[in-house]
């Protein structure tokens, strides 16, 4: 049991249709292997994957994963951050 319930994980799989997405950890299977987890889509698809598929998100991750009009209001921040952090 390596995640909590509600941490955010990316998929990094070779065979899943989900690679790169984040989603949410929704708990673990009750079955006979306990690396099964269940995960959550923000559009609240749920669907359970192997533990060794999953990775902490980062906020490049999180980032990566935004759509167009969340990218419209973080890039004033991301000018103003890179300006200020300019060396």
């Amino acid at each position: 049991m390596k995640y909590k319930i509600g941490d955010r994980v990316v998929i990094r799989s070779k065979t899943s249709h989900n690679n790169g997405r984040v989603v949410t950890v929704v708990g673990y299977s009750k079955g006979i292997r306990d690396d099964i987890v269940r995960v959550s889509t923000r559009g609240e698809m749920q669907f359970s994957i192997c533990e060794s598929s999953l990775f902490k998100a980062t906020i490049f991750d999180e980032i990566r994963n935004f759509n167009d009009s969340q990218l419209k209001r973080l890039l004033p921040w991301i000018k103003r951050y890179i300006k200020v952090n300019a060396i």
